[in-house]
């Protein structure tokens, strides 16, 4: 499971562009474009490398389903995570659930992550990465960075940077009015790096906005 966490606009959708379509299959909350020309080319359901995925029962699913029947594919990305929290908090059978003072459904919808994401990577083919798009935010008591979930009690049971050795986060640097996208790969004293992580020597402080040459890296660090 790979991690990545950035601001609207920092250029987590866009890290997608390098990758080959035919080996990536993208689960998407919505249906915006991806930040490149011609994306709608390259990932679509005529292709079925895009599919509709609005909650986390389905993307357990998707998940099994790819793993067991499409081996030519080696990344499923799941974009806008945080948009996935907030479909299933918006749904009905979520907002009329009233057992337990309300607190259960939250217990719930954090089992339903869980059991989607980290349980499911534990039985899918070596070859097969996982790769979680999601939102920052800052925390309101502590200051600190913290990954965007639907509320205070969903943060009690939902903690994905905690279950990967890989939480990559989107920057982009302006020089000379020119942007510069990048990936934050460990702890480098700023604000934003306070939450990326990665295995010692297997990523560089900062790598390009490129997927493609992070998962390069990261199956050559294992050979």
């Amino acid at each position: 499971i790979i991690v990545i966490l950035g601001d609207t606009g920092s250029g987590k959708s866009r890290a997608i562009k390098d990758l080959d379509p035919k080996e990536t299959v993208l689960l998407t909350p919505n249906r915006k474009e991806l930040p490149w020309k011609g994306s709608n080319k390259d990932y679509n359901e005529v292709l079925k490398n895009r599919f509709f995925c609005d909650s986390f029962a389905k993307a357990r699913a998707f998940i099994q389903n790819i793993n067991d029947k499409k081996p030519e594919v080696k990344q499923i990305i799941l974009d806008d995570i945080s948009h996935t929290f907030t479909s299933e908090q918006s749904a009905a059978s979520f907002i009329n659930n009233s057992a337990g003072g309300g607190f259960q459904k939250w217990q719930k919808l954090g089992m339903d992550v869980i059991h989607a994401i980290i349980e499911t990577d534990k039985t899918l083919r070596p070859d097969l990465k996982i790769i979680i798009l999601g939102h920052t935010d800052t925390d309101n008591n502590t200051g600190k960075l913290k990954m965007k979930v639907a509320g205070k009690l969903l943060e009690d049971h939902v903690q994905l940077p905690s279950y990967t050795n890989w939480c990559l986060i989107t920057d982009c640097v302006v020089t000379d009015g020119k942007p510069e996208y990048r990936f934050i790969t460990n702890k480098d004293g700023s604000y934003l790096g306070s939450m990326a992580k990665s295995l010692e020597g297997a990523l560089e402080m900062y790598e390009p906005n490129s997927l493609k040459v992070v998962l390069e890296k990261i199956d050559k660090y294992f050979e």
